[in-house]
């Protein structure tokens, strides 16, 4: 090459990697200030958000249990929700949320990257500045014609209307069914029945040998917790595996809702809990007649709410976004044991030998299966 072609090329590269960098240091950034905008819960790793949201939610059931003498399962269950809703839609105010592209107007915020560490973390644009070319050149981008842009906008709305609505039945029918598990089973017993939804799920999507493995681990725990309870309390196993369906859609829905940067840092859980209330209204809310009529066990039963749904879900949304599916998955064969320590702090339901077995199979299985992203 020619000694003026290689100072040329030097030159282009030279630049190239200039603006690289620049651009590089751009987001990197605007990722920081993300983070100082998303206060303590972003801040904070998000594995110990998930422990500290299993702490909360299995100490929240267990008072749950003690106020079944009380309260009827359903009718605490529904007060979760209740409480929940109300608690987060007004602290979330989640007006707006079927807006188009989740900002008035249409206009998307702004979203960081995945490259630069924050898994589709939302900065407000009135604080950050646009990373899109102004000006004629950049409005031309992306330009849509008026009917074009009126049949999308109906699409996405009514796209995450349905998903709001899915995700508040999921929500209300796996507390519910939770609920009466625990009115049935020990605490740890019926947390590792649940378990056999989401692992079979994973093998669905994969069937390596390592998933097949796990699920005949899964499989074996539950027959052993089965085994000693099945014949005393077929109902409560049923539901606790019921639970474990609805459980798994939870997780799928939940990654679906955090993602969307309309309904992130809360705002599509608050809409979802609203919508969880509602449903179970007709069937639960006439179980909950006595509480309403007494402060201090409705006082109770919003602390159960408080404990178990707010906390918990709350710092769930919060990781959901920060981790990846599988490795938000992984995290969950720490479940299985809290919930048994719970249940013999708590509830003084000390586990069996079979009972220990089966569990720890269950927790084995959560460990072992595929988590590649």
């Amino acid at each position: 090459m020619p000694g003026g072609e290689r100072v040329r090329a030097g030159r282009s590269e030279s630049n190239v990697a200039a603006r690289e960098r620049g651009h590089t240091g751009a987001m990197e950034a605007v990722a920081s200030r993300a983070r100082r905008l998303g206060g303590l819960p972003w801040r904070t790793p998000p594995q110990g958000l998930f422990v500290i949201g299993a702490v909360t939610q299995y100490v929240g059931a267990g008072l749950a249990v003690l106020l079944f003498a009380r309260v009827p399962a359903a009718g605490v269950a529904w007060l979760r929700v209740l409480t929940a809703a109300v608690v987060l839609v007004a602290w979330r105010r989640p007006w707006g949320v079927l807006a188009v592209d989740g900002a008035p107007g249409g206009a998307a915020p702004l979203r960081v990257p995945d490259a630069v560490g924050v898994r589709g973390r939302v900065a407000p644009l009135s604080r950050l500045r646009p990373l899109v070319p102004s000006g004629p050149a950049g409005a031309a981008v992306g330009t849509r014609g008026p009917a074009t842009a009126t049949a999308r906008d109906r699409a996405a709305r009514r796209s995450r209307l349905w998903l709001l609505v899915s995700f508040g039945l999921v929500l209300g029918g796996m507390n519910t069914t939770f609920y009466l598990a625990i009115d049935r089973l020990p605490l740890g017993t019926a947390v590792a029945l649940e378990f056999l939804g989401p692992i079979a799920v994973t093998v669905a999507g994969s069937r390596t040998r390592r998933d097949l493995g796990a699920l005949a681990l899964a499989v074996a725990g539950v027959v052993l917790l089965s085994d000693v309870h099945l014949a005393g309390n077929a109902l409560g196993v049923a539901l606790a595996l019921a639970a474990g369906v609805l459980w798994a859609g939870y997780i799928v829905l939940g990654h679906r809702v955090a993602a969307d940067p309309a309904l992130d840092r809360g705002r599509g859980l608050a809409v979802a809990m609203a919508v969880a209330a509602v449903a179970l209204a007709p069937f639960s809310a006439s179980s909950a007649a006595h509480a309403l009529l007494s402060p201090g066990l409705l006082a109770a039963c919003v602390g159960v709410g408080l404990a178990s749904s707010v906390i918990p879900y709350a710092l769930d949304q919060v990781a959901m976004a920060r981790l990846s599916r599988a490795r938000f998955a992984l995290l969950l064969a720490l479940l299985p044991a809290t919930a048994t320590l719970v249940g013999i702090v708590v509830l003084g339901q000390v586990p069996g030998p079979l009972e220990v077995v089966g569990i720890g199979c269950v927790v084995a299985a959560t460990a072992l299966r595929t988590h590649d992203d």
